[in-house]
């Protein structure tokens, strides 16, 4: 059963998560393992994505407690859409850190998180570029006295250009340290601007830009917070949900580094059958984000992950976006808090998600004096039954002059399909050799393929193309 946060409980929350960060950077640097909670419900859950914003299948993700490098977490492996759980974590501020290796270069990318007692963090997305093509943006945060600021939130985002028609990059998150002090130690390069903003309850926020960022180049930029009473939001608009079930199993590296680009072929085949979605996502900031929830058990078969758009409010006053859910008909119950006053896309891949079952989300905007604005509106979604290819099967050698069919399960809800074939390991990079969409079979014949191996993967999408499902990859041979 899915834990509910209270309504009433949502103004002592938000504090008590700006006090949690403040504490736990207090005992920051004297090796301190946190309060001793070390329950496995403490959870990190984000994404792995390149500049293009595409995710990254395959990356070694680790979690490492500020001030002490033996409290780490487990080291874990994303899965198909570059989607990470690490679990079992003591309370404090984590350095998130991701690496892999394709093609003989070597990318990282990290980011921070702070972990409260018997809470989920999600949202926490790292950016990974290669080592070669890397910065540091730091600097201090301080008060109109002029002195240091701890557990203030600093989001770096990346200003995409619109004609790149990529996913806007997310918004990688540092805290200020005791003296106010925060660093972003391997930023990508970039010759768009980046934006600061420093974000902390009682003040209103505070932004810069660093224009660019080139390779081992550190660039310093301070912030000063001032204080803030009687703030008040409007409510977000223009809210829409959307769901992609996905295979949970995890690609090994080996494959990966061996046949794969950076980037992950399930964002890009989403794309290829939700436009709607594309045009959504692009230029979206996403934001690290907390609930209190009790322990979760792992991935089954598949795993969902939830979308959550909608259009920003005064940034200037924004604390940052209560997420409401609904299981339906049940009412809506406070979820979620994204912690950025920039945030327009929540995602969340709770592994409490079941298929052929209604969510409806709605948001509401929080000031910095930590006063709601009306929920908007509310969006649903249906997430779609993994999609299961049934021939070929894994490993099958079709043999010349037979034709290659690639058969499929009908999934409920869904009222088309689209299926790819690659004669290499299928990445953002790749172009299938053949391909169709807009199908309302569940088979397709793509003829006989010159000897050689193949890859091929199948997507559902329902009438609305917005909820979307993709089967595994599935290797096969033609001689």
């Amino acid at each position: 059963m899915q834990y509910r946060l209270s309504t009433a409980s949502l103004r002592s929350w938000l504090p008590a998560l700006i006090f949690a960060t403040t504490v736990a950077l207090a005992g920051c640097g004297g090796g301190g393992t946190g309060n001793g909670d070390n329950t496995d419900d403490n959870t990190i859950i984000g994404k792995i994505v390149g500049t293009d914003g595409f995710g990254v299948p395959g990356a070694n993700v680790t979690a490492v407690l500020t001030g002490n490098s033996s409290a780490g977490g487990p080291q874990v492996t994303t899965v198909t859409d570059g989607g990470y759980r690490i679990r079992g974590l003591f309370p404090g501020v984590y350095t998130v850190s991701a690496f892999t290796t394709v093609g003989g270069t070597n990318y990282t990318g990290s980011t921070q998180a702070v972990v409260t007692a018997h809470s989920i963090i999600s949202n926490a997305i790292i950016e990974m570029a290669p080592t070669n093509a890397q910065g540091i943006i730091q600097g201090t945060v301080t008060n109109g006295s002029g002195n240091g600021l701890p557990g203030v939130r600093v989001l770096a985002t990346v200003n995409v250009e619109p004609a790149q028609g990529t996913s806007g990059t997310s918004d990688l998150l540092a805290v200020t340290d005791r003296h106010g002090f925060y660093k972003f130690p391997n930023v990508p390069t970039a010759t768009v601007p980046y934006t600061l903003t420093a974000t902390a309850l009682g003040f209103v926020n505070a932004t810069t830009t660093v224009t660019t960022l080139t390779n081992g180049q550190t660039q310093t930029r301070n912030l000063q917070l001032f204080g803030s009473t009687n703030s008040t939001v409007p409510a977000p608009t223009n809210v829409l949900a959307a769901a992609l079930t996905q295979p949970s199993s995890i690609l090994t590296p080996s494959v990966i580094q061996a046949h794969a680009s950076i980037g992950s072929v399930y964002d890009k085949i989403r794309k290829i059958m939700s436009p709607k979605y594309a045009q959504l996502s692009a230029n979206r900031h996403v934001a690290h984000s907390t609930k209190i929830i009790p322990h979760l058990g792992g991935f089954g078969p598949y795993a969902i992950e939830a979308d959550v758009f909608f259009d920003e409010s005064n940034i200037t006053n924004v604390a940052g976006y209560q997420i409401s859910r609904s299981i339906d008909p049940d009412p809506f119950q406070p979820y979620d808090f994204l912690q950025d006053p920039q945030a327009s896309l929540y995602v969340d891949l709770d592994p409490s998600y079941v298929a052929n079952t209604q969510y409806d989300f709605a948001v509401t905007a929080v000031s910095v004096d930590n006063s709601p604005s009306a929920r908007s509106s509310g969006a649903a979604f249906d997430p779609l039954d993994l999609e299961v290819v049934t021939s070929p099967i894994q490993g099958q050698t079709i043999h010349n002059p037979n034709p290659v069919t690639v058969s499929w399960q009908a999934v409920n809800g869904a009222t088309q399909y689209g299926v790819f074939i690659y004669n290499v390991y299928p990445s953002v990079g790749a172009t299938p050799v053949a391909s169709a969409t807009q199908l309302t079979t569940t088979s397709f014949n793509a003829g006989a393929l010159p000897a050689g191996n193949y890859w091929t993967l199948v997507s559902a999408a329902d009438d609305s193309s917005i909820d979307v499902s993709i089967s595994q990859i599935i290797q096969f041979q033609v001689q």
